[in-house]
């Protein structure tokens, strides 16, 4: 019974639907669309009737505060005061994390960027994604390059990204910065 799961497991299983970067505050995927979110408040509900837990679909509600997920409930308290938002029949899921993208922002901006990729991430349920290190212009093997991989995705963010670091030969000396 999804209802009896505490709190702390069912954060744990739907970690990816926390969101940290600096446009959107809150995403999920309802069946073929994304819904975008923007915080209104501080505690709101998404109720439906298809919410994946981690027994299967469930018929409630999740309780949302400062963007983390602290309950789901088969019904609203009769004292709810936060912002409800109705998902219906669609499906509620957490988001999915790709940790093995190719962006290639900068350097090779013309196949793809920072902007393009997590939008298209986004739009495919995608809410966290890692860029890898070697197939990126300049690679990312040192400080140096890291800084200006972190400079290239500057404000154009939509989901959670992060980044591998590339251990090669003869960078030994740049992995204690």
């Amino acid at each position: 019974n999804c209802s009896a799961i505490n709190c702390h497991n069912f954060n744990s299983f739907i970690f990816s639907w926390r969101i940290t970067n600096l446009k959107l505050s809150f995403l999920f995927l309802l069946a073929t669309q994304l819904l975008i979110i923007p915080m209104k408040s501080t505690i709101f509900a998404i109720k439906g009737k298809n919410i994946l837990c981690p027994g299967g679909f469930k018929n409630g509600a999740l309780l949302i505060s400062d963007t983390k997920i602290v309950d789901f409930v088969e019904h609203l308290p009769v004292n709810f005061q936060g912002e409800v938002i109705d998902a219906a029949e669609q499906i509620v899921m957490p988001g999915l994390i790709d940790c093995h993208v190719h962006i290639n922002e900068p350097g090779r901006s013309h196949w793809e960027g920072f902007d393009t990729a997590c939008k298209a991430a986004a739009a495919g349920g995608i809410t966290s994604m890692i860029e890898m290190p070697l197939n990126a212009s300049p690679v990312t093997i040192s400080r140096k390059n890291f800084e200006i991989k972190l400079t290239a995705a500057a404000n154009k963010l939509h989901v959670n990204c992060g980044f591998w670091g590339g251990v090669v030969p003869d960078n030994e000396h740049e992995l204690n910065d």
